[in-house]
Parts: structure tokens; C-alpha cells; sequence
């Protein structure tokens, strides 16, 4: 049977897949290189890590995208490692997926809501707030909520602003005369009526409370009652941002 796909030289004398070929090597090696250039910059400048630190994970990164293959390598040519990951595993899996507690585990982590940063020095948590409730660090829970009174029923991630900082009032009203972060700062304060208490139960969130968001959707500062100097304390401190009045 004759085949399809040519392989006959192009204008250049190559096979006409070597340019995508080599397109996608040379932007897997971009991404890659690219990423490793910016990765301590990154730490340092936007996380705050000490240099030490940020140099002890590139250089374990860097490590470990060497060695893990070497590793992989060897184990998996064992007719053991093949039995265990087509037969054993697989059927681990699948019997675990049947539980609605490991889907919802599964969700978590890859839509990346598990992922949490409560020590990092981005996210900072005040006195008061209960343990149940989402904490600094943490990726702020997907509500459905009514943003103005009498109002309908809103995705609130689709209202907020990922370009921006939002500062989240639930059971108070928005601050006045306080530090600003304008135009980097969206404000929105959540009524009290019974669809909103219901959503704020459901994800453990108390009130009154306040949430600012960082523009990826995570907790940067959260507390009870709205604190002017912390949150300047927040602004100026960590992510070292200018106070303006």
C-alpha cells in the first residue's frame, strides 16, 4: 500500500517535516533555557526570596532535570516496573476514581485550587480569623454570589479583575481614606442577605472578614475586621509597593 505522507526532499533538500522538527526543538529549548534564566530573577525580585534560597531550589531544579531521567531509565526497563505501572497501578487508579473524595483531590491539585503559599512571604494572615476559614496563601474559593443588594447571582471570579489587586469586604462596608493602591486596587464589598450567607458558609468564610487577592487569584492579606495599618504594613513590607494617600 503506497503511503501518504511524503518524504520526497524540499526546495531546501530536506524531508519536509525537519522544519517542524526543528521548530519545536528549538521552542521547547527557548522555553526552557528562557526559564531557567529568569527563574532566581523571578524569586528574588517577585517572591522575595533570599538569594541563597532561590540559588538552593534552581540548582536542585537543574539537578533534578538531569538525573530523574537517568533514574526513570533504569527502572523502567525492569520488567517489574513495566508489570507495576500497566497492571497494578492502573487498576489502583481506577478504583480510587470511583471515590468522590479522591476526584475532588484530584481536582484540587490540577486545577491548582489545592495549592497553597501559607508561609510564603507574600501571604500573611491576622489574628482572629477561625482555621477553617481560607487563609493568606491560600487560592481564594470559587463563590457565586450577589455583588450589589437585590442583585442577581455572580460568578465572582469572572467579576474580578486578574490585572488587579481585589480587595474583598464581606460583612462590612468598603474603606474610606485609607492607603490606596489605585489603579492596581479593585474594591468590592459583599452584601448581607440569605443567597450570600449560605455561599460564605459553604466555604467557611466568617463574618465579617476581608480577603485581598493577589491578580492569580491566591490570599495575600486576610483577616476579620479591616486593618488600615496592616494593610498598609502589607503593601509597603511585602510586596514593597510606594503608599500612596
Amino acid at each position: 500500500m503506497p503511503s501518504s505522507i511524503p518524504t520526497s526532499p524540499g526546495r531546501t533538500g530536506h524531508p519536509p517535516g525537519l522544519a517542524i522538527l526543528f521548530l519545536t526543538e528549538m521552542w521547547e529549548k527557548f522555553s526552557f533555557f528562557g526559564m531557567r534564566a529568569l527563574q532566581v530573577y523571578y524569586m528574588t525580585k517577585q517572591l522575595h526570596f533570599s538569594q541563597a534560597s532561590a540559588s538552593l531550589i534552581y540548582g536542585a531544579y537543574a539537578a533534578g532535570v538531569y538525573l530523574t531521567p537517568i533514574v526513570g531509565g533504569i527502572v523502567s526497563d525492569r520488567w517489574l516496573a513495566g508489570f507495576f505501572r500497566t497492571r497494578v497501578l492502573a487498576k489502583i487508579l481506577a478504583v480510587a476514581m470511583r471515590s468522590e473524595r479522591i476526584q475532588r483531590l484530584a481536582f484540587r491539585t490540577v486545577s491548582q485550587i489545592g495549592i497553597q503559599y501559607r508561609d510564603g512571604p507574600l501571604a500573611e494572615t491576622l489574628d482572629g480569623l477561625p482555621r477553617t476559614a481560607p487563609r493568606a496563601g491560600d487560592r481564594f474559593p470559587w463563590l457565586r454570589l450577589t455583588l450589589v443588594p437585590s442583585g442577581p447571582v455572580e460568578d465572582l471570579f469572572k467579576k474580578l479583575d486578574d490585572t488587579r489587586f481585589n480587595l474583598i469586604m464581606i460583612g462590612q462596608p468598603l474603606p474610606e481614606g485609607v492607603a490606596r493602591l489605585d489603579p492596581v486596587l479593585a474594591m468590592y464589598a459583599i452584601p448581607n442577605d440569605d443567597v450570600n450567607d449560605r455561599e460564605l458558609k459553604r466555604a467557611h468564610i466568617p463574618q465579617p472578614s476581608f480577603y485581598l487577592l493577589r491578580p492569580d487569584g491566591h490570599v495575600g492579606l486576610a483577616g476579620v475586621r479591616y486593618d488600615a495599618s496592616a494593610a498598609i504594613g502589607y503593601v509597603s513590607e511585602r510586596l514593597r509597593i510606594a503608599k500612596r494617600t
